[in-house]
């Protein structure tokens, strides 16, 4: 870890991998710049036409990898930008680009990530727009989006790097896949043990990106879709002992500005992310989503759950509920509320008409009447009387 902390504040790395980036010709110079697949395979995927090489056009070689994320956006690395004129760059869409066979697509304009800087590692994310869509058959493959963003429970998952860069034994070109684990996510620059914020790192032991892949896609599955979830960016080297992709869906809001995709509105945030005036549950687009559905009226917990002003059997909602059916009686004398509308005994408008209720009856203590100083107990069949024809909730009343 120590060795790998040196590297990188001595920019070694970046060093290698801006070999070629310079000022300069097509030719020789540009297929050094980036990274490529060491101990990697023909990458035969049907899906992977989507995979690009970055070109000055046929005849003129590559100098880095990209990913049709939309039907006239690639996604590449913004270091593969430094120093090259972007209205002169053509997209490559085939398997070997050093055989030419394969079709080019010009590029019409190019967005660095605001925060990146040449020389440095951060923000190294960069959207291509191509002047005319990508040939029939070749679909983009969707950047990974925030809400699916990589995070420590996916340490361990297997990526898919794909590109045209060097292999080991020095031929390049040719479109290649290799798969590392990923090993750690970096969301903040004090992770990881390096400088680079919103990034992911990986083993290269055994295979990994090199020169030429720099831009070049790092793919996950979620579910059945297979999403760009990082861009190649810089290792060691010698392309052996580990590499940094930059972390897709930290750039999210960037990516989707540069192929015009208005930001999905977060129902529960205060804010109006899509830009409609409409925020949280006023905008229509958060019909239906949990945030924005009303809680129903639970008929017996003593709480105003759908904040509607009316609690338990007094809401129209709970009409239906088992304890506020009709047939519910309030006994008026036994401290319970019996027919759950949250009142009891004289409390409840149910025991108005009894005597034991009127503002005159006897407040009896023991059994025993309080008026006067003698013992009047109430009659027994008078209590049970008043206790059998408490009013159902419901009733017509007097």
């Amino acid at each position: 870890m120590a060795d790998w902390i040196a590297r990188i504040a001595l920019a070694v790395v970046w060093t290698a991998a801006a070999a070629g980036c310079g000022p300069g010709g097509p030719g020789p110079d540009y297929a050094t710049q980036g990274r490529p697949i060491f101990y990697g395979a023909p990458d035969q995927d049907p899906a992977h036409t989507a995979v690009v090489a970055l070109t000055e056009g046929p005849g003129f070689g590559y100098y880095c990898t990209g990913t049709l994320i939309a039907p006239e956006a690639v996604l590449t690395a913004a270091h593969c930008l430094d120093w090259v004129q972007v209205e002169s760059t053509q997209v490559f869409f085939g398997d070997d680009v050093s055989t030419g066979v394969g079709s080019y697509r010009q590029v019409a304009a190019g967005a660095v990530h605001p925060d990146y800087l040449p020389g440095e590692l951060g923000a190294d994310i960069a959207v291509l727009n191509l002047a005319e869509p990508a040939p029939a058959g070749v679909s983009p493959i969707p950047a990974l989006p925030a809400a699916q963003g990589l995070t420590q429970a996916d340490v361990g998952r297997m990526l898919r790097f794909s590109g045209f860069g060097r292999d080991e034994n020095g031929d390049e070109g040719e479109k290649l896949v290799v798969q590392q684990a990923l090993a750690d996510v970096c969301p903040g620059p004090a992770d990881c043990g390096q400088t680079v914020a919103r990034a992911f790192t990986y083993s290269q032991a055994g295979g990994g990106p090199c020169s030429g892949d720099s831009g070049g896609p790092a793919f996950i599955d979620r579910g059945a879709q297979e999403y760009v979830a990082g861009v190649t960016s810089y290792g060691d080297r010698d392309c052996v002992e580990y590499g940094v992709s930059t972390s897709v869906h930290a750039y999210a809001a960037f990516i989707d500005d540069q192929i015009g995709v208005a930001l999905p509105e977060q129902c529960d945030n205060r804010v109006d992310d899509d830009g409609d005036g409409l925020v949280d549950c006023a905008d229509p687009d958060c019909v239906g989503q949990p945030a924005c559905e009303t809680p129903s009226e639970q008929c017996s917990n003593w709480q105003d759950d759908d904040g509607d002003g009316l609690v338990d059997c007094a809401d129209p909602d709970c009409r239906q509920h088992v304890g506020c059916s009709v047939g519910t009686v309030e006994i008026c004398a036994n401290m319970v509320d019996d027919d759950g509308d949250m009142l009891t005994d004289c409390d409840d408008p149910d025991c108005a008409i009894y005597a034991v209720c009127q503002p005159d009856a006897p407040v009896l203590k023991g059994g025993c009447s309080s008026a006067g100083g003698g013992s009047s107990p109430l009659p027994a069949l008078l209590v049970l009387a008043i206790l059998l024809r408490g009013r159902r909730r419901g009733a017509g009343r007097l």
